[in-house]
């Protein structure tokens, strides 16, 4: 099993248990990332921040996966959003403990576990709440198991930074050699 399939995992069982909105999200977030998933709170995004202490397993990878588990919360009428974002947290510090997901590929349960609020003036500022509840916990990983496509064709758009408000976007297409 890939680390998209485990955390693919994480993301269903906890939105089963939650009742909010969970989605798998790429890693840690920026105030720009945070402006855009403030748009769908309450939400919970699972990510896998790394690994460690990489053992070879026959085919198999068993190394220590870093999970994190970041809550955004906006104001609801009568449910302010410090209130939703620590029972949100509560409630995953109650299912994280124990849980190996429904997953053969768990080979432990979730270990040093923290959660940390993320309050700052800016994102106060901004009107939502934010946590991260983190854990590592030692998985199975098929060795070689993702295959990606060739990198054939990009687009890039692009405004430089020193342009005017309105400057016109610069785009391009490339295509590689190979490419049909």
């Amino acid at each position: 099993m890939t680390l998209i399939d485990i955390r693919a995992a994480i993301v269903a069982l906890l939105a089963d248990l939650l009742h909010v909105q969970v989605e798998p999200h790429a890693g840690r977030f920026d105030l720009d990332e945070l402006k855009r998933a403030a748009t769908r709170t309450p939400a919970v995004f699972v990510a896998c921040l790394g690994f460690s202490d990489v053992e070879e397993k026959g085919h198999e990878i068993s190394a220590e996966v870093a999970w994190a588990a970041f809550v955004v919360t906006g104001d609801k009428p009568g449910n302010p959003r410090h209130v939703s974002s620590l029972a949100l947290v509560h409630a995953l510090g109650t299912h994280i403990p124990g849980n190996r997901w429904g997953l053969e590929e768990s080979e432990g349960i979730p270990e040093q576990i923290r959660a940390d609020n993320l309050y700052s003036a800016q994102l106060d500022k901004h009107g939502v709440a934010m946590w991260a509840i983190g854990w590592r916990q030692r998985m199975l990983i098929d060795a070689g198991a993702v295959v990606l496509d060739d990198f054939l064709a990009a687009h890039v758009a692009t405004t430089p930074e020193e342009a005017k408000p309105g400057a016109p976007v610069l785009e391009t297409n490339v295509q590689l050699e190979g490419a049909s």
